[in-house]
């Protein structure tokens, strides 16, 4: 029931990515000798990037929203290495426009109830340390207000004309009734001990103004890099949103988790802005182009499969394709195959790649992934997986890693895992690419991890 009242008191929309139907794939032998050029699905992993996380705070007539995108762990050691927001399988089965919905607490106070949903999958921290670059965007707007147009300078908050990032911000007077805020906090990946806040934003009950009064650092921006505190330095961490409202409003906040068509950041860079008032958000021309260019990037990626294999590849949640795009999509189908064996294994092994970047914890109950251990960990850095065994001592312990042409590769063979162990394997040996990673003891899967390979 919380769940449908609070998407029943959504009267105020956004336009948000819409998401398509994915075509089931049955589970087939995933060789077959295809030739599929490993990089060729590298578009799956841009993909997966462009999910975003939305926490919404919805009243009457208006609305504060807050959405989290991109980010990405900087180190001086790994470069750049992208941190995905944490999904699980239901999640990639939506067919709702604007993504999976979530209902959190009613009470006022912080909401831990939708914290423990907004959360990044787990990473390590360099012990040298490293920064967190991230897409944030808060906003506060009214259903039926327009910005004005035209040239303007003005306050946050203030009756003076508004600046282009007032835009984002006109709420309509008194109709903001709560203080809401969102916390980006770092907390242990294990223990869930907070670790350090690296973000805090937040928006006033408008009581005197149309436009909103925001809080926090640097509320207006929406691109962010924030050096990680020494308290993180060589942990195991994940990312997670605490939302806060206080106020006389008798329900509580809802979130989303939305797969993008085109990047946040580019959907809000200053590089669609066609004046020094007007941003790119609300530039129809400049939002339709990006999506065409990520249309344009599945297409180049269908064709490399079918040029390779002559095999459709699997479309991810999220991607639509209109007119000429459209078109050509079509065309790819017809002349390829579609329903063969070996190109039912080949889609298979995608979505599963897909499929594995959601939560360990749920994604065996939903995708056959048996005896998936919560006390395993498995962690990418410096092109070794160290994996550290939390639980019971394990033996005859294989580990390989599939890449999207089907051929599996031995990284190891551990004879004993001890209880509380932490082994570090290689894999150097494996070429540009994705790969499906598979930790197995006496036929029982352990753990499923979903790698990137780049030299």
């Amino acid at each position: 029931m919380t769940s449908l009242r609070n998407a029943l008191r959504m009267r105020c929309t956004i336009l948000i990515v819409c998401l398509c139907s994915m075509p089931g794939a049955s589970r087939a032998s995933l060789s077959g000798g295809l030739a599929v050029p490993t990089n060729s699905s590298l578009f799956l992993e841009r993909h997966r990037s462009m999910w975003s996380m939305q926490i919404v705070n919805a009243f009457d007539s208006a609305r504060v929203a807050y959405e989290l995108s991109e980010i990405t762990l900087i180190s001086g050691q790994q470069g750049s290495t992208p941190i995905w927001l944490s999904l699980r399988p239901e999640d990639l089965n939506v067919h709702d426009a604007g993504g999976s919905l979530y209902a959190g607490a009613d009470a006022s106070g912080p909401d831990y109830q939708l914290a423990e949903l907004a959360v990044t999958r787990a990473f390590a921290v360099p012990s040298q340390g490293a920064s967190v670059a991230f897409t944030r965007v808060l906003s506060a707007e009214a259903c039926d207000l327009q910005p004005p147009s035209g040239p303007r300078t003005g306050t946050n908050g203030s009756e003076g004309a508004p600046s282009r990032d007032d835009h984002r911000f006109l709420a309509g007077h008194t109709r903001i009734l709560d203080t809401t805020s969102f916390a980006l906090q770092v907390v242990d990946a294990n223990s869930g001990t907070i670790l350090a806040t690296i973000d805090s934003v937040g928006v006033l009950p408008n009581d005197q103004h149309d436009y909103a009064t925001r809080i926090g650092t640097f509320p207006d921006a929406t691109q962010r890099t924030v050096a990680l505190p020494s308290a993180c330095h060589g942990r195991y961490v994940r990312l997670r949103v605490l939302p806060y409202r206080i106020g006389p409003t008798p329900h509580g906040m809802h979130l989303r988790r939305i797969p993008r068509m085109i990047h946040l950041s580019e959907a809000y860079s200053q590089a669609g802005d066609r004046s020094d008032w007007e941003p790119s958000w609300w530039n129809f021309a400049y939002q339709r182009q990006l999506d065409s260019l990520q249309s344009t990037a599945f297409i180049e990626h269908a064709y490399n499969e079918v040029a390779a294999t002559g095999c459709t590849p699997w479309l991810p949640p999220g991607l639509h394709l209109y007119g000429h795009h459209q078109n050509l999509f079509v065309q790819l189908y017809k002349s390829a195959s579609t329903s063969n064996a070996a190109c039912a294994g080949l889609r298979e092994l995608q979505r599963l790649w897909y499929v594995s970047t959601t939560d360990s914890d749920v994604t065996h109950k939903h995708h056959g992934l048996s005896n998936v251990a919560d006390s395993i960990d498995i962690v990418l850095s410096n092109n070794e997986l160290t994996i550290h065994n939390r639980g019971n001592e394990r033996t005859n312990v294989q580990l390989h890693a599939i890449d999207m042409r089907g051929t599996r590769h031995e990284l190891a063979a551990i004879s004993t895992l001890h209880s509380d162990a932490t082994v570090s394997v290689s894999y150097l040996h494996l070429l540009t690419g994705l790969y499906v990673v598979n930790m197995s003891t006496n036929d029982s899967t352990l753990a499923v991890l979903p790698i990137s390979v780049s030299r």
